[in-house]
């Protein structure tokens, strides 16, 4: 069993379609990140970073925190969703990386400038505009080639990427309209089972950032 604390943003959805694909058995602990929570002493023996999503395995003792982490550990542990040879391997690490480092924090820099900020700064947020529709215009180039993130199966890389193209991206002035293969590529993956039940997951009383 898997106790998963969790705050539903982008970041939690990624980490909680990777424990449904993989069929993890979890306990949803829910962390209200404007109650801070999750900079409260328990929490913090938890994860010392204060962030979210963390998990702690009751089956092997360890203890993970970050998207891209615990999608490595989730996928390692139970041999899946990495592909099956080297360069596929390559390819799932290469853009679940980039999901994880560019594209994540990308749509969080928007996110604070253009909804969060008290007052408009036309610097930072015509900069993370830009960044934004730069990295998903990566992703849609790469969709053009191979229906997958990783290739020719789903992975991980798609799993992480998901978020950012059904709930982030709605942000955008036009949502995915520019990215047509990107937008193909999301409606398939919304359909899987898996996505469906971690996208469906509440918090109860728990208040993210608006």
């Amino acid at each position: 069993m898997i106790d998963f604390y969790w705050v539903p943003t982008a970041n939690g959805q990624r980490a909680a379609i990777v424990l449904e694909e993989t069929g993890e058995r979890y306990r949803l602990h829910p962390v209200d990140l404007m109650r801070g929570e999750h900079l409260a002493p328990e929490y913090l023996a938890v994860n010392p970073v204060g962030k979210t999503p963390t998990i702690v395995d009751a089956e092997t003792g360890a203890t993970v925190y970050g998207t891209l982490a615990i999608g490595l550990y989730l996928c390692d542990k139970h041999g899946m969703l990495l592909g099956d040879s080297l360069a596929m391997r390559a390819a799932v690490y290469h853009w679940a990386g980039l999901v994880a480092s560019d594209l994540g924090p990308a749509f969080t820099g928007q996110y604070i400038f253009n909804v969060m900020a008290p007052e408009h700064l036309e610097f930072p947020v015509r900069y993370f505009d830009e960044q934004v529709i730069r990295l998903l215009s990566a992703l849609e180039r790469r969709l053009t080639e191979t229906p997958y993130l990783g290739g020719e199966v789903y992975s991980l890389a798609d799993a992480l990427a998901y978020p950012a193209a059904a709930t982030s991206a709605a942000r955008l002035p036009k949502g995915l309209e520019q990215f047509p293969a990107l937008r193909g590529w999301q409606q398939t993956v919304a359909a899987r089972p898996a996505v469906q039940r971690a996208m469906a997951l509440q918090a109860e009383g728990v208040r993210v950032p608006a």
